[in-house]
């Protein structure tokens, strides 16, 4: 049984718990962050309950309305939402994070530099990408994604756009070789790639998706049970200095 609404999948939070151990490691209490591409909004809940004053900006009218859904659900209040590029980067923060997103931008880099530009000084930037193209599969091309990242990569364009790196650790191994398996066997489905095709969407209009709407096979859903999942977090740190997994989590300072 599946369907095509978000769910908190085992890979999201698996490496929620990564970005989470990044912002206790900078002392986030009391700092602003802007999360970009904020999806279905849940992470904005967890930096409000880590003490922070946090700002959202999504590009998809779909994640803004879900993410104030969640936020009111959770009882949350003072996110500020933006739909707006220019009214998101018109102001500085202390820490700036983007899951999953850079991967869907053509000119990475000049991304990068302009997400320098909005953090004050001494401030945090923490990225999450699907790492090392040899990995390329359907659900990269669901998801509107132009590359994976190789590690080289990442440590030569983080440091071209002003930022040194104080973690770069690969995820989620052992149990991405599970779930890169049921996600490329996802996108095989009737409502994967050629769905998409059907619809004739872009790379854009993939990429509002992708953040909003997961299917979800029974399997995955099973995993995601908190008491199932711990003991592969635990796993996954023995391994975050490997290059064994699928993603990486990167924490990097402005210079």
């Amino acid at each position: 049984m599946s369907n095509n609404t978000w769910y908190p999948s085992p890979r999201y939070l698996l490496r929620k718990a990564l970005v989470v151990k990044c912002l206790q490691s900078i002392k986030c209490n009391g700092k602003s962050v802007l999360e970009v591409g904020f999806g279905s909004g849940d992470s904005l809940c967890d930096y409000s309950k880590l003490g922070m004053t946090v700002y959202g900006y999504d590009f998809s009218p779909q994640a803004n309305y879900e993410a104030k859904k969640r936020l009111e659900a959770n009882k949350i209040r003072g996110v500020v939402l933006y739909n707006s590029e220019y009214e998101a980067y018109s102001q500085q923060y202390d820490v700036l994070i983007a899951c999953e997103v850079l991967e869907h931008i053509e000119h990475d880099e000049e991304m990068l530099i302009t997400w320098n530009q909005v953090l004050g000084a001494d401030g945090y930037i923490i990225i999450t990408v699907p790492s090392r193209m040899k990995k390329w599969c359907l659900n990269d091309i669901w998801a509107g994604h132009y590359r994976r990242y190789e590690r080289n990569e990442i440590y030569e364009k983080m440091k071209k756009s002003g930022f040194e790196i104080i973690y770069l650790w690969s995820y989620p191994f052992p149990i991405n070789i599970i779930l890169d398996y049921l996600l490329n066997r996802e996108k095989k489905s009737a409502h994967g790639i050629e769905t998409h095709k059907q619809k004739g969407f872009t790379k854009i209009e993939m990429t509002k998706e992708s953040g909003v709407k997961r299917e979800a096979s029974w399997l995955a859903r099973a995993l995601s049970k908190k008491w199932l999942l711990y003991p592969w977090h635990l796993l996954q740190l023995l391994f975050i200095n490997t290059d064994l997994g699928s993603g990486y989590v990167v924490l990097a300072k402005k210079l």
